[in-house]
C-alpha cells in the first residue's frame, strides 16, 4: 500500500531557487552519552537534530581529543589509547551540539594487586534461602517491587532523552501535512534506533492498559521517505474504523530501523520490541499479559515472523495482508493467531498462500486440539487494500490473555541467518542470557554461538507433577516453575520417554526470583523454582 504525493510547494522552490520557512536547530541528541571501549574497539554514535523536522539534517562530528579516541564522518568511533574525551556532534547555524563521553581502557597495561586484606571474621550461617509457598508470593511481589521502582528511575532518565519530532510532510495523508508529533526511540547495542508513537485510548481497566503493537508497511526506499509516511498511516489507520480501534489500551507503532523490503525480519528487532514493552509495563502501567501483535502489508510480513519467534510475549496478534515467505508455526501452540487478506491481493500471490498457510496450521491443530487458536479470513472482492474490515481482530484479540505458564511449549527456533534465536521462551530457557553474537544484520555471517542455536526444537508438557520431554535438540536446559505449574511441596519428576532426567524437591528461594526477573524483565516471568536438565 504505497501512494505517492509531490509538494508543489517543494517542487516550486526547487524550480526558482525560492526557501520554504527554515526550522532552527535547537539542540543535538547523541546517544548513546556513555560509552567504554578497549584500545582498537570501535562503536558507532547516533545524532538527532532537535527538532527532527529542523531544516539542517546535517551532523558533523570532533573528537575533543583524536589521540584518545577519533571519529569520523558518519560517527564511527575508534579508541586509540587508554583515557577520557567527549566526542561532539554540531547541527545548525549557529551550531548547536551534543556529546558522547568516551572511555578507553588499554588492557595490555598491568593493574597493580592491591595489599591483601587481612581475614575476614567467620560470618554467622546465612538465613535458609527456602520457602514456603505464602513466602514465596510475598517474596515474588517484593522482588516485582523493588525492579519495578529501579526500572522506573532508569526508564524515565532514558525516555526524557530519547525522543524527537517527527513531520507530517513524509505522509501520504493529506490531511497530515504540515504537522508534527513527538516520537520515542529505543537504541540497541549496535546503534540500532527504533522509533514510535505513543497514544492512550479508553478507561485504563482494571489490572492495567492492553498494549497493541502495530507494524507498518512499506519496503525497499532508498530515501526512508515513504516508510516514514506508512509509519504515520499506521498510528492513525485505525482510528478511521467504525467503530474506532482500539477501544482502550495504549497503541504504539514502531518505526522500523531498516528501509528494505524486509524491514521487519532482522534480528535486531527482538531486544527493540522487548525495550519498547517494558517501557510501557514499567511507565504506563500496561498489563504484560496483554500485549498484542499486529501490522499491515510489510508489517503483516512481520507479524508473520515476530508472532511464532517471540509468541511467550504476545497475548494475541493478527497479520493482515502480508506474506507468510518460509515461517515455521510451530511456536503459534500458545498463541491465538488471525489471518486476513483481501480475495483480490494477487501481488506475490497473498491471496492464495495465506488460506494455503492457514491449512497448514489447520493441519498442526488437528495433531494438538488444545493448541493452535487462529482464523483466517479472505475477503471477497477486496484487493490489498481491504477498507478496514480488518479492523474487525481488535476486538477478537482483545478476547484473549497471555498464559505466561502453559501446560506444553513446542519451542522451535529458526533456522535463518537473518533471525537470532531466543535464550528463552514461556518457562523454558536454554541459555543464561540473550544469544550472544551481534545483531548487526551488516556484519558478515553469524557467530558460533548463534549457530548452535539455530533450527533447533525442544518440546515440553507439564502433567501434574511431571514434565516430560517429548523433543529435544539440546543437551542442556533449564525448567523455570512456580507453584501455579506443579505443586512444590512435593517431588517433581522430569522424564524424557522412558529416560528419567530429574526426580526430588525443587526448592523456592528469592535469588531465583531474582534472577528469572532480571532476565526477562517481565514480571509474569518471575519464578521461585529452577531445574537445571542434562540430556546427556
Amino acid at each position: 500500500m504505497k501512494r505517492y504525493i509531490i509538494s508543489s510547494l517543494i517542487v516550486l522552490a526547487a524550480l526558482f531557487g525560492c526557501k520554504t520557512n527554515e526550522i532552527a536547530v535547537e539542540s543535538v541528541r547523541v546517544s548513546p552519552s556513555d560509552v567504554y571501549l578497549n584500545v582498537g574497539e570501535t562503536t558507532k554514535l547516533i545524532a538527532l537534530p532537535v527538532p527532527g523536522n529542523a531544516t539542517d539534517q546535517n551532523i558533523s562530528w570532533k573528537s575533543e581529543n583524536a589521540s584518545v579516541a577519533s571519529v569520523t564522518a558518519d560517527g564511527t568511533v575508534t579508541a586509540v589509547a587508554a583515557g577520557t574525551t567527549n566526542i561532539v556532534a554540531s547541527c545548525g547555524s549557529p551550531a548547536k551540539t551534543g556529546s558522547c563521553s568516551v572511555t578507553v581502557v588499554d588492557p595490555s597495561t598491568p593493574v597493580e594487586p592491591d595489599e591483601p586484606d587481612e581475614p575476614d571474621t567467620p560470618d554467622e550461617p546465612d538465613e535458609p534461602t527456602t520457602m514456603s509457598k505464602e513466602e514465596a508470593e510475598q517474596a515474588r511481589l517484593e522482588v516485582i517491587a523493588d525492579w519495578k521502582a529501579k526500572e522506573t528511575a532508569r526508564l524515565q532518565a532514558v525516555v526524557a532523552k530519547q525522543k524527537g519530532t517527527a513531520s507530517g510532510d513524509d505522509t501520504s495523508e493529506s490531511s497530515l501535512k504540515g504537522k508534527t508529533r513527538e516520537y520515542f526511540y529505543v537504541t540497541d547495542e549496535d546503534n540500532h534506533m527504533m522509533k514510535y508513537f505513543v497514544d492512550t485510548y479508553g478507561t485504563e481497566p482494571e489490572g492495567g492498559h492492553s498494549l497493541w503493537i502495530s507494524l507498518h508497511g512499506g519496503g525497499t526506499d532508498a530515501t526512508g521517505k515513504v516508510n516514514e509516511g506508512q509509519w504515520w498511516n499506521q498510528q492513525y489507520m485505525y482510528r478511521n474504523a467504525n467503530p474506532a480501534q482500539p477501544a482502550e489500551g495504549i497503541y504504539v507503532s514502531p518505526r522500523a530501523y531498516k528501509d528494505t523490503y524486509d524491514l521487519w525480519y532482522f534480528r535486531g528487532n527482538d531486544g527493540l520490541f522487548r525495550q519498547i514493552i517494558e517501557t510501557m509495563v514499567v511507565l504506563h502501567g500496561v498489563n504484560p499479559d496483554k500485549v498484542y501483535l499486529m501490522g499491515y502489508s510489510a508489517g503483516g510480513d512481520g507479524v508473520w515472523r515476530m508472532a511464532p519467534r517471540l509468541a511467550d510475549h504476545w497475548a494475541a496478534a493478527s497479520m493482515m495482508a502480508g506474506h507468510p515467505g518460509s515461517t515455521r508455526f510451530e511456536n503459534l501452540r500458545n498463541l491465538p493467531f488471525m489471518m486476513w487478506v483481501g480475495g483480490n491481493d494477487t501481488d506475490y500471490d497473498r491471496n492464495t498462500l495465506v488460506p494455503a498457510t492457514s491449512a497448514k496450521i489447520d493441519e498442526l491443530q488437528k495433531a494438538d486440539p488444545e493448541g493452535y487458536i487462529h482464523e483466517c479470513h479472505v475477503l471477497a472482492g477486496k484487493p490489498h487494500w481491504m477498507d478496514l474490515e480488518d479492523a474487525a481482530a481488535f476486538p477478537w484479540m482483545a478476547a484473549y490473555t497471555r498464559n505466561p505458564y502453559p501446560k506444553k511449549i513446542v519451542w522451535r527456533q529458526e533456522n535463518e541467518e537473518k533471525k537470532m534465536p531466543e535464550a528463552f521462551f514461556y518457562w523454558l530457557k536454554v541459555a543464561d542470557k540473550h544469544i550472544s553474537g551481534r545483531s548487526d544484520d551488516d556484519a558478515p555471517g553469524s557467530s558460533t554461538e548463534r549457530k548452535a542455536y539455530l533450527g533447533k526444537q525442544l518440546t515440553a508438557e507439564i502433567n501434574g507433577n511431571t514434565i516430560e520431554i517429548s523433543k529435544c535438540d539440546y543437551d542442556t536446559f533449564t525448567i523455570y516453575l512456580n507453584d501455579q505449574m506443579v505443586d512444590l511441596d512435593k517431588e517433581v519428576t522430569v522424564k524424557a520417554g522412558s529416560k528419567l532426567l530429574f526426580k526430588g524437591k525443587v526448592e523456592r528461594k528469592v535469588e531465583v526470583l531474582k534472577q528469572s526477573l532480571s532476565e526477562r524483565n517481565d514480571p509474569s516471568y518471575c519464578f521461585p523454582a529452577e531445574i537445571v536438565v542434562s540430556t546427556k
